[in-house]
Parts: structure tokens; C-alpha cells; sequence
């Protein structure tokens, strides 16, 4: 084999710059190796010539890939310190004692060095990788482009039966047989090189079931190491190399963070390292995937590690970059708003030593610091959201696909502090508000009124709560609440869109800006106090005229209302013999009528808020009750 004859070459002390260029060679084609059983022979040849300066590098690099738990022995741990504190360049010696400190937590690695900063064993020749990869493919080697088949799995200790057999001591014997086959396969993971690991534990569902179930500090921290660097390459190379490769291991990385809800700390690290030169389209699935499973943190560095960055990029890239960028939010806040942040707050209160600083239940591989107030986190993130949104709104002139977006997501955080028991209500701002309420689009002004409705009952709820567990709003900020819900629903249902006085603000419209709105309407012949009404804004007025031609087809009548409805028109028609209705029953018919199209928000915030409304409904359910009582016998 021609691995051997190289290392046999190396004990003759002679061309060695040659031997490091045969050993740079190897390195590059290490991972198609037929078999890797006799190269594990080698190992103690290999670390034995680690004193030669000129191969330092490339033997590291080749035991960094060769190391498994039964070569982390004290001899080798004392000599790569001794050798770590006595040559200044040391990085290849630190990062194959972080290999084996990954093994043996006992192992001291210098303070000095983090994970994240680490990026040792470089490839030697990326072109010559990626051609290589390249040439496979082309012969059809498919197995190049995947990671290997999983081998690990739970054998089946009792896998048969009869029908005599005691079925509770069947069960029993089971349970302590896969509880053996646990541990058994974690020892044998670490029996395994680190690419094998990296491998088995992405692509075999029982492993990953076991480390979700029984998370190893110890294989994750391994995993973490070896993964850091295939993913830290990519960044290096600024994406050019290899690419089908890079987004192969990201899908994995994705299947692996759906499945556990969480994700390993460097996956993370690499993200902020990405972001800062990703161009936005590469790639752009698994990235947005990735950013919707990063665990919760102070909002600085949450912001200035990927909010500012896709920020950036959300200014220049068009609509559908923008929509896919806000639903990647909405994935976000939804994995940290499934998270149990009543247990989180129970530890923090907890606490009393400072060894317990972090919570390892609520966040899987890395825990969360109880440091941190991470509902602060999420008010923030949202209104970060809601600014973007509203730019992105006035930038692609209210495009409906992002409306779509933006109004998904803060349903999501309307819906937040009922259906996931956290106890903050964050209003959108009246910005956000007012530009869907006054859209043209009849989807985005049901949507938002469904979604106020739903804050009307997270804040009724609240108020009716007797434990801590509850949100603490300021009476400025339900007061500012407040006129959204009078605002709109002078709108819709007063016709007095636009006015002030009381709890009506006009949408936070000054009074000169709203003489002009009226001057402009005047002119164009219409009322401002009725141009958003449910009959009459330009998203529901095409409606109002359908609704009305089919109640006309029911009265059979011959004159046509042929005029934005309002309640004098009705009058005239009912007077020149069309249609004969009065214009609350017409109202609230229509109400019926908006929420059988799929506009039934509209009909959520007025049922929930006119008093008109609401003992009209008490008053028909009343009488069903009344009927039905003296149906029976």
C-alpha cells in the first residue's frame, strides 16, 4: 500500500520536504480509502515522528482524521502538552489536543484557545478536492454525493416470543436489553474516526432518537470539533469550492435540527461567519432552514450575528427574497415560542448556586443561561420584524405575497401569549396597522382585524389571571391599544373613519393632514368620514356590490341600487321600489357574508367590540333557544 511505503520513508530522516508532499497527498484522498484498518496500525508510527517540524503539520492533520477513543492514552496526551508549551508554532498540536480532549474531558487544553477560533487543518489542495469529487460523480459513484449508509443499530435482544411467555417480564427484559444497547452504542461511536461519527450520528435516526433521549457532552463537544472545521472550510474558501458538498452536509444539519428542535452551538458559529459573506441566493433553503433553529440569546448579539446582516441583504433583493426572509422569522419565533419557557423561569428562580447558571432542559445541546432575559429577546426581534415589514410593504408597493408574510407572522405573536403560555403581548405598530387596514387588498384588512381581535382577548385573558405568570403592560400601552381597536372599529362600523376625541386618535394622523384628506375626498365627491367602512373602502366595496346584486336575485326586484351602499341609499331604493332592507340587518347579513369568503376577521373584531353587534347576536341566540324550547315536547 502506498500509505506505508510513505510512512516507511519517513524513519530515514532523508527528503523529507518530498515525504511532506506525498503525506499532503494522502491527506487529500484519505477519505477514499477502500479500508482504513491498516492506516489505524500506523497511528503510533505516525505520532512517533510528530518532533519533525517540517511533517508536523501534515501528521497532525492525518491523526486529527485517524484518532479514535483507544489511541487518547496519557503518554500521547502528556507529550502533545509538553510539546504544545514549548513551540511558539503550535496550532496543529492544539488542535489535535482539542481532538483529544473531545475523548477525555480531562485533557487541559490552553485557556486561551476557543472552538470557534480554531481552524487548524486546513485542506492542502481544494481544487484538486474538488475535482476529484467531480470525476466520481461523473462516473456515477452516487455514495460520493451522500453520506455514508448508517451501520449502527439496536439489535433486538429478545426478538421472539411465544404465546406462553409472561409479557410483563418479557417487557422488562427488553427494557434492560435496550438500555444495554444504548450504552453499547455510544461506546462503539467513539470507537469510530470523527468523520465516521459526524456521519452516523447524521444519517441514523436511532442514533439521533438516543441523543435527543440522552445527550453526551462528550460526543457532542466531538462532533462539534469535527463539524466546526467542514463547515468553517466552506467559509474560508469563501464558497467556491465544492459546493454540492457544503449543501449536502447543511440538509443533513437541517433534517437533524427538525428532528431535535435545536441544533449543535457551532452550526450557529458558522452562520455568523456566513452571513457576513453570503451573497443571499446559494444554498438558500438549508441557510434560512438553519437561521429558524438558533437558540435564543441577548438580543445584541442575536442582532448584530444575523439580524443585521440579513438586514442588508432584505434591503436590496426583491419580493420573493424578502417573503422567504420574513417566514424564516415566523419559523424562528415559532421554535422559541414552542420552547418551556415556565420551566426556564421556575430554574431561574430556583437558583442558588452559581454552577446552575445555565438550563439544560429547555435547550438541548447547549442549554440556555439564566442570565438572560430572553423575553426582552423576542419583544425586540419582533419589533425588528415589524419595522422590516413595514419597509418591505412600502418598497414592493404593498405586494401581496408579503403582505401574506408579514401578517403570518404576527399572527403568530398575536396568538403567543394564549396557545404557547408566555406571558408578553407585543402590539404590532400603528404603522404596520395602518397599512394593511388601509390596503386595497381585502385579505390583508380582514387579517389584520382578525389578528386585533385576538390581542383583545389575550389582553382580557391577562387581566383575568391571580398569578405572576402574566404580562405586565403599562397602561400607556393598553391605552395605545386602545385606539387601534377605536380607530378601526369607528371605521368599519361608524362610519367615522378618521376622527378625533376620546379614545379615537385618527391612526396618529395630525389635523392638518387629515383637512386635507378631507379636501382631497371632497373634490373626488366623498364622504372621508365613510370612505373605510365595511360598504365602502376600496377593499370591501366590491363585496358590498356583489353581496347587494344577490339580495336583489332574492327580492326579485327590477330597480338596481346602482351607489356605494350607505344607509340613505338603502332608504332611497326602498322608497323607489328595490330592495327593502334596513341598513344594520343589511350590515350584519354582509358580515355573514365577508366571513363565508374567507373574510371573516372583519366579523371577529366587531362581533368582539360593537355593542350594537353583540346584543344583536345575544338577542338572535336567545330566541333560537327560545324556539327550540317550545319545539320540543
Amino acid at each position: 500500500m502506498i500509505f506505508m511505503k510513505v510512512i516507511g520513508k519517513v524513519s530515514t530522516g532523508k527528503k523529507l520536504k518530498g515525504i511532506n508532499a506525498l503525506l499532503k497527498w494522502i491527506i487529500c484522498i484519505y477519505d477514499y480509502f477502500d479500508s482504513y484498518e491498516t492506516t489505524g496500525k500506523l497511528y503510533h508510527i505516525l505520532f512517533h515522528f510528530i518532533d519533525y517540524k517540517i511533517l508536523r503539520s501534515s501528521l497532525c492533520h492525518l491523526l486529527y482524521f485517524m484518532t479514535k477513543r483507544m489511541h487518547v492514552i496519557p503518554y500521547r496526551i502528556n507529550k502533545l502538552q509538553k510539546l504544545v508549551k514549548n513551540e511558539k508554532d503550535n496550532r496543529q498540536l492544539i488542535g489535535l489536543l482539542m481532538v483529544y480532549h473531545s475523548f477525555n474531558s480531562k485533557v487541559q487544553v490552553p485557556v486561551n484557545v476557543r472552538l470557534e477560533d480554531m481552524f487548524v487543518f486546513e485542506h492542502p489542495d481544494p481544487d484538486f478536492n474538488a475535482t476529484l469529487r467531480s470525476i466520481r460523480a461523473y462516473w456515477g459513484d452516487l455514495e460520493e454525493h451522500s453520506l455514508a449508509k448508517p451501520k449502527l443499530q439496536l439489535s433486538r435482544k429478545n426478538p421472539g416470543h411465544t404465546e406462553n411467555t409472561n409479557t410483563k417480564k418479557r417487557r422488562k427484559d427488553n427494557e434492560i436489553a435496550v438500555d444495554m444497547d444504548v450504552l453499547g452504542i455510544y461506546n462503539r461511536i467513539q470507537d469510530l474516526r470523527l468523520s465516521e461519527q459526524l456521519k452516523q450520528v447524521l444519517e441514523d435516526r436511532t442514533i439521533q432518537h438516543l441523543l435527543v433521549c440522552r445527550p453526551d457532552d462528550d460526543i457532542i463537544q466531538r462532533l462539534s470539533y469535527y463539524l466546526g472545521h467542514e463547515l468553517l472550510s466552506s467559509v474560508r474558501w469563501n464558497n467556491t469550492k465544492d459546493k454540492h458538498a457544503l449543501q449536502v452536509l447543511l440538509r443533513k444539519l437541517l433534517q437533524l435540527s427538525q428532528f431535535s428542535k435545536s441544533q449543535f452551538a457551532i452550526v450557529n458559529v458558522f452562520l455568523k461567519e456566513y452571513l457576513k459573506s453570503w451573497n443571499g441566493i446559494e444554498f438558500q433553503d438549508e441557510i434560512f432552514g438553519l437561521i429558524g433553529f438558533i437558540k435564543p440569546a441577548d438580543y445584541e448579539e442575536i442582532y448584530h450575528g444575523f439580524l443585521l446582516p440579513l438586514y442588508r441583504k432584505y434591503y436590496v433583493m426583491d419580493v420573493t427574497w424578502k417573503v422567504k426572509l420574513i417566514s424564516c422569522y415566523t419559523e424562528w419565533l415559532k421554535n422559541w415560542a414552542l420552547l418551556d419557557w415556565r420551566g426556564h423561569n421556575d430554574q431561574e428562580e430556583n437558583e442558588t448556586s452559581s454552577d446552575t447558571n445555565v438550563d439544560r432542559m429547555t435547550w438541548m445541546f447547549e442549554g440556555l443561561s439564566l442570565r438572560v432575559d430572553y423575553f426582552v429577546t423576542i419583544q425586540k426581534v419582533v419589533e425588528h420584524v415589524d419595522k422590516i415589514g413595514v419597509m418591505g410593504l412600502l418598497a414592493e408597493q404593498d405586494h401581496p405575497l408579503l403582505q401574506h408574510a408579514t401578517l403570518s407572522f404576527f399572527e403568530l405573536v398575536a396568538a403567543i401569549p394564549l396557545d404557547y403560555d408566555i406571558p408578553e403581548i407585543i402590539v404590532p405598530s400603528i404603522d404596520f396597522v395602518c397599512r394593511c387596514f388601509f390596503s386595497s387588498n381585502a385579505m390583508a384588512l380582514s387579517r389584520i382585524c382578525g389578528i386585533i381581535a385576538h390581542y383583545i382577548h389575550a389582553f382580557s385573558v391577562n387581566d383575568e389571571k391571580d398569578d405572576e405568570w402574566l404580562s405586565r403592560h403599562s397602561p400607556e400601552y393598553l391605552s395605545m391599544f386602545n385606539t387601534y381597536v377605536t380607530d378601526m372599529c369607528s371605521a368599519l362600523w361608524k362610519n367615522k373613519a378618521l376622527t378625533l376625541g376620546g379614545n379615537a386618535m385618527a391612526f396618529g394622523l395630525t389635523e392638518d393632514s387629515i383637512e386635507k384628506l378631507a379636501e382631497y375626498c371632497k373634490e373626488r365627491g366623498d364622504d372621508l368620514k365613510s370612505f373605510a367602512s365595511i360598504t365602502q373602502s376600496a377593499a370591501l366595496a366590491g363585496y358590498s356590490n356583489r353581496f347587494i346584486q344577490i339580495l336583489e336575485k332574492e327580492q326579485n326586484v327590477k330597480v338596481k341600487h346602482k351607489e356605494p351602499v350607505s344607509a340613505s341609499s338603502l332608504k332611497r331604493m326602498q322608497e323607489q321600489g328595490g330592495i327593502s332592507i334596513d341598513y344594520f340587518e343589511y350590515r350584519v347579513r354582509y358580515l355573514n357574508y365577508l366571513s363565508s369568503q374567507g373574510l371573516d376577521g372583519i366579523e371577529q373584531l366587531l362581533s368582539s367590540t360593537m355593542k350594537s353587534l353583540i346584543d344583536y347576536r345575544e338577542q338572535l341566540e336567545q330566541q333560537e333557544q327560545e324556539q327550540e324550547q317550545d319545539s320540543s315536547p
